[in-house]
């Protein structure tokens, strides 16, 4: 029979509060009451997923260490990103890519709660709303490819150059099970 130390026990929670706040197996998606970017649990029940409908992405809602809420990015090939709700970073643009025929951005939302978008190429420029997810972060979609997008809050400016994203899995993510 093995004896397990308390050492050993403690090495272990901290991988498993590690990979929470890096977004790993454990950082999950429940249906349960999330503090939003406030602290407030009272305000904000966790949706299943918001579907992103030019790119196919899926922008789920789930639980980061200390139960903050954490946004996580899903494309068809997978989780490519995932930010926890008042994290050591909080970049008011957290990510920027753009497909063939689309363009996405995503990022945490600052404590006034407004922002606006403006994806830039050249001399075009397209102004879009963003979504608000889990009071805490914001996300805005557009068709066409951008090279750049700025985000303007009241007390902030932040421009971020888009990635190229080259999608290997489907065109979009299949449909869950329910």
């Amino acid at each position: 029979m093995t004896s397990t130390s308390e050492e050993e026990l403690m090495v272990a929670k901290r991988a498993r509060t590690r990979r929470q706040t890096e977004g790993g197996p454990a950082a999950r998606r429940t249906g349960r009451s999330i503090p939003d970017a406030s602290g407030d649990s009272t305000r904000f029940t966790a949706p299943k997923a918001t579907l992103l409908p030019e790119s196919g992405w899926e922008l789920r809602v789930g639980r980061g260490s200390r139960n903050r809420a954490a946004l996580e990015v899903h494309t068809g090939d997978g989780l490519i990103d995932v930010a926890v709700a008042d994290g050591l970073v909080a970049a008011l643009i957290r990510g920027a890519v753009r497909g063939r025929r689309w363009s996405v951005a995503w990022g945490h939302l600052p404590r006034g709660g407004d922002v606006l978008v403006e994806f830039r190429s050249g001399n075009s420029m397209r102004r879009v709303p963003a979504i608000t997810i889990a009071g805490a972060f914001w996300a805005a979609e557009v068709p066409g490819r951008f090279r750049s997008v700025v985000v303007t809050t009241a007390a902030d400016r932040a421009s971020f150059r888009l990635r190229r994203f080259r999608q290997h899995g489907t065109a979009g993510l299949r449909p869950q099970a329910s």
